[in-house]
């Protein structure tokens, strides 16, 4: 294991897997406003370089995905780990079952795990696999099932959306239940920090919004001030379209299963636990898109320059 930063500390913190990426930052800043301390542990070197997370109380480590032991040093001083859903199912068996059947023994008293909700098959995911060990393992846990993140507009619809006023996807009619991610890491750590009251339970996370991919282009639309279309596509083309973004092929085949869940509607669901956990609204759609207006304007700026330029 390559340590990043090393720190010496008195107090337990929370292991963060997959902290590199932009739901494990989110959950890295809600722990810190928590002054939960935090080993945040990844598979990727390169994604620390870019990661966007406070440095105190922090230490960071990479870890080999196919080899549990890499895990056990990180784990030192530990009490809580929260378990950000894995890219691929092969890991589950070769880093994740023997990771958690031995976190009892090192230390570990709760395990909370964000997954996804129920309703894509359940060969096509890690994420079930995961929870049926947790049940099994003796650690006590809770489980966080969110739907899909409104920060997939900003990042892997955001090209689209800004050049060419477009959402791109397979299932455009199916009602999905958005969810800020930020709200649901708010929740993770509202559970790390009072872990007594959550173990075994389940929760469903979702805003309070459940849109069609054509509702929530509208509201796009009318918050930002310039039309927003929604375009149904095949699932190839949607694979083709997500993978100029996101080389890695087992968070590309995850995220087209939920996309593809649409089609059958699974991942719609109106719940209120997540306002319960917060003890507020969570954040709808319009307030998302008003907060990140000005990101947006100043790209579709700058991609209509960029056109302008190109078409003298």
């Amino acid at each position: 294991m390559q340590s990043l930063t090393a720190m010496s500390r008195s107090g337990p913190c929370a292991l963060v897997t997959g902290a590199a990426g932009y739901i494990g930052q989110a959950v890295i800043r809600a722990l810190h406003d928590h002054a939960v301390p935090v080993c945040a542990v990844d598979t990727t070197l390169g994604l620390f370089a870019n990661a966007d997370a406070p440095d105190r109380d922090l230490r960071r480590a990479i870890v080999d995905d196919r080899n549990p032991l890499t895990l056990y040093d990180a784990i030192q001083g530990c009490s809580v780990v929260v378990l950000i859903r894995p890219p691929n199912r092969a890991s589950v068996e070769s880093m994740w079952l023997p990771f958690l059947q031995s976190a009892e023994s090192r230390g570990i008293k709760h395990i909370v795990m964000l997954s996804v909700l129920e309703g894509a098959p359940d060969w096509a995911l890690p994420h079930y696999a995961l929870e049926r060990i947790l049940g099994s393992v003796g650690v006590k846990y809770t489980i966080l099932r969110p739907g899909l993140y409104v920060q997939h507009l900003a990042v892997e619809y955001r090209r689209d959306i800004v050049s060419d006023g477009r959402i791109y996807i397979p299932a455009p009619r199916g009602p999905v239940a958005l969810v800020d991610l930020r709200d649901v890491a708010e929740a993770t750590a509202r559970i790390v920090k009072n872990g007594d009251v959550h173990h075994g339970a389940i929760y469903t996370c979702v805003g309070p919004d459940v849109l069609s991919f054509f509702d929530i282009a509208q509201v796009m639309s009318d918050v930002l001030k310039w039309p927003i279309r929604c375009e149904s596509i095949s699932i190839a083309d949607y694979i083709r379209r997500i993978h100029r973004d996101e080389p890695d092929l087992g968070r590309i085949a995850v995220q087209t299963v939920l996309h593809v869940g649409l089609r059958v509607e699974a991942t719609s669901v109106k719940d209120t636990t997540l306002r319960d956990l917060l003890g507020r609204t969570p954040t709808s759609l319009a307030a998302y898109v008003r907060e990140y207006a000005p990101a947006w304007e100043r790209e579709k700026r700058h991609a209509t320059a960029h056109h302008a330029l190109v078409d003298v």
